[in-house]
């Protein structure tokens, strides 16, 4: 039988919500920041210690080109977004209630796609005639499908 937490374990755990949170935060530096650090020092000591690899970005021309690449790309993608944004907000603002819901659906339905892709692959993955069952009936490890 599961015991409830104290007041007191509650009262702790209220006074240092901090604790909460540093196991995610462990995970961000161990996994994110370690590695970003570790690369931003090789950045500034190889091939020679200093600033040449910052410099080469400055004065390389092929690497000045793709920079100005993926700013146009960038600038492009985001004034095409607004532009369709705004004009999709505008339709909607002045749409009777039955379109309207018609319209939401038509711009949330491509958010759920990959959902439900996910979703049937699993289906697909551990159902009795599965991949994952059909695997370990033909390797012997069990005698019939599991119910996954």
């Amino acid at each position: 039988m599961a015991m409830a937490p104290s007041r007191k374990r509650i009262a702790e755990v209220q006074s240092r919500p901090w604790l909460l949170v540093m196991p995610a935060l462990f995970l961000l530096v161990v996994f994110y920041l370690y590695p970003l650090v570790q690369i931003l020092r090789v950045s500034f000591v190889e091939p020679v210690p200093g600033l040449g690899n910052y410099a080469l970005l400055a004065t390389s021309a092929p690497i000045q080109r793709i920079l100005l690449t993926t700013l146009r790309i960038g600038a492009l993608t985001t004034l095409i977004s607004l532009l369709l944004a705004y004009a999709i907000a505008y339709a909607l603002a002045h749409a009777s209630d039955r379109r309207r819901r018609l319209m939401f659906l038509c711009v949330l339905v491509p958010f759920w796609i990959s959902v439900l892709v996910r979703a049937f692959a699993w289906v697909a993955l551990l159902r009795s005639q599965g991949l994952l069952n059909n695997t370990l009936v033909a390797m012997g490890l069990i005698a019939q499908p599991l119910e996954l």
